[in-house]
C-alpha cells in the first residue's frame, strides 16, 4: 500500500515567514533584536522548543510556556488570525489527485493539534488525510523518526511504502531516519537546505512529477 506523508508548515501552507516575523517581534518586546538567519534554526521544531531555546539563550525571566502563551496573547493564533497565511499553489490539486488514485495520505507536523485543525478547517483540507500526527502524539519530535514511524503504523504501511514531503533539514532528517523516501520541496521563499532529500523540487507540480517518477502515481 503506497502512502504519501506531508509536513504542514512550509509544505502545505506558507506559514514560516509569518511565524519567524512573530518570533522576531516578540523578542523585540524584550528588547532583543534577532536576525532572521538566527531564527531560521527554529523552522521545523515545535514552538515550545523554540521558546525554550530563546528563553535559555537570552536568560529571559520567564518559562518557555509563559513565553509561548504571551506570544499568542499578543499576536493571536498564527493559523487562525494571520492574514499572511496562505495555501501553496497546487496543494489541493495534488491532494485531490492522490485521493482519486486511492493513495493513503498523512499529515505529520510538529505543530499542535489545535494549530493543525485550524489550518485544515481554514482551507478545507481535513477530508484529504487518512492520519494526522501532531506534536502531542509523540514523545520525540523531528528530527526523530518517531512521528513518521507512528503515521506509518496507523496506516499499516512499511517504510518502503511511504514517501515523505518535507521542506526543512530537520523534517528531511526525520523522514530519512524512518527509512522512507523523501521529497524536499522549496515552495517557500525561506531558502531551506533540502539537499538531504532523495529528490529536490521547487513546487507542488514538481512534487506530483516526482511521485510519478517514483511510481506512486
Amino acid at each position: 500500500m503506497k502512502c504519501v506523508l506531508f509536513d504542514m508548515d512550509g509544505v502545505l501552507v506558507d506559514s514560516e515567514p509569518a511565524y519567524l516575523l512573530r518570533l522576531q517581534r516578540h523578542m523585540c518586546h524584550y528588547g532583543i533584536k534577532c536576525a532572521e538567519e538566527e531564527l531560521q534554526a527554529f523552522v521545523g521544531v515545535t514552538s515550545l522548543s523554540a521558546a525554550r531555546t530563546l528563553v535559555e539563550t537570552y536568560h529571559l525571566s520567564l518559562t518557555a510556556e509563559e513565553f509561548w502563551e504571551e506570544e499568542n496573547r499578543l499576536y493571536g493564533n498564527l493559523y487562525l488570525d494571520s492574514p499572511e497565511l496562505s495555501l501553496f499553489d497546487g496543494v489541493k490539486e495534488l491532494l485531490t489527485l492522490l485521493a482519486e488514485r486511492k493513495i493513503k495520505v498523512g499529515l505529520v507536523s510538529s505543530t499542535s493539534a489545535k494549530g493543525i485543525l485550524s489550518v485544515l478547517d481554514r482551507f478545507g483540507l481535513a477530508r484529504y488525510f487518512d492520519v494526522i500526527i501532531s506534536r502531542e502524539m509523540v514523545e520525540h519530535h523531528k528530527p526523530s523518526p518517531e512521528p513518521y514511524e507512528k503515521a506509518a503504523r496507523f496506516l499499516a504501511a512499511e517504510a518502503e511504502d511511504c514517501v515523505v514531503v518535507e521542506d526543512s533539514p530537520i523534517g528531511i532528517a526525520a523522514g530519512k531516519a524512518a527509512g522512507m523516501t523523501v521529497v524536499g520541496v522549496k515552495a517557500s521563499n525561506m531558502g531551506q537546505d533540502t539537499s538531504g532529500a532523495d529528490v529536490e523540487v521547487q513546487n507542488h507540480e514538481q512534487v506530483r512529477e516526482a511521485l510519478e517518477s517514483l511510481g506512486w502515481l
